[in-house]
């Protein structure tokens, strides 16, 4: 499954697209889409909230915006909440302390959101800082990138700080087909999570078959769309063939 966002020279998006449309590219040979699904079909989205001890200064304004995310979903929408590494009915449980096991987190959300059909998306808010996982970060950060799921990630907190720590979340984003932010001030988590709302629900999936082939690895996904206009495509970069 490849998820698809379309928007034109000017960053509005384009919602007028059909199967017609689309052409999937696997290693420079195209194939073949066997499904798809427009913008009006419903999306499982998982917001993945760090709320340890170094989140403590940001908590309050990211309930606030989460619940708010949430509010603005659709109705053929869904969502869970994961707050560290368990699960919430309700955001407003959620308390700082204890330490962020993020990898170990992301690898348990993306188990239970891969038994979902259709469309489906990742929220991680976090300052990046992972010191419990148990999963090492490289492993976690290929199965992410080789599921598909897309993960649009809000930096904060000591992320800013760390070019790497920016560069690992952004590039986590970018290899599947989500966005990266950061947010320097509470009053900016609210817009970020209004945007990340507005791109849920202009959104594509398309579904192929790969070509039978005995080898394994890497294999990179290009997404064409066949129009006269000057339009920009965002979608997953690949997917491991094991």
């Amino acid at each position: 499954m490849v998820h698809v966002t379309v928007t034109d020279s000017r960053g509005r998006y384009i919602d007028d697209l059909g199967p017609a449309h689309f052409q999937v590219v696997e290693d420079g040979q195209p194939r073949q889409a066997v499904a798809f699904e427009s913008l009006q079909s419903g999306v499982s989205c998982a917001l993945l909230l760090d709320t340890t001890a170094s989140m403590h200064l940001a908590l309050p304004a990211l309930k606030s915006a989460a619940l708010q995310f949430i509010a603005d979903l659709r109705p053929v929408d869904s969502a869970a909440i994961y707050v560290g590494q368990r699960r919430r009915a309700e955001v407003m449980t959620a308390f700082a302390a204890g330490q962020t096991a993020l990898y170990d987190a992301l690898a348990r959300v993306s188990r239970d959101l891969s038994v979902r059909g259709g469309k489906k998306v990742i929220v991680l808010f976090s300052d990046g800082e992972d010191n419990a996982s148990t999963l090492a970060s490289r492993r976690v950060m290929q199965r992410m990138r080789a599921v598909g799921i897309p993960v649009y990630t809000v930096a904060q907190g000591q992320a800013l700080q760390s070019q790497s720590l920016i560069k690992e979340l952004a590039d986590l984003s970018t290899g599947t087909g989500g966005l990266p932010y950061a947010v320097a001030q509470g009053s900016e988590m609210a817009p970020v999570f209004e945007r990340i709302a507005q791109d849920l629900a202009h959104g594509y999936l398309l579904a192929f078959t790969p070509e039978p082939s005995s080898r394994t690895g890497w294999r990179r996904i290009d997404v064409v769309v066949k129009s006269d206009r000057q339009l920009k495509v965002r979608a997953r970069e690949g997917y491991a063939m094991e």
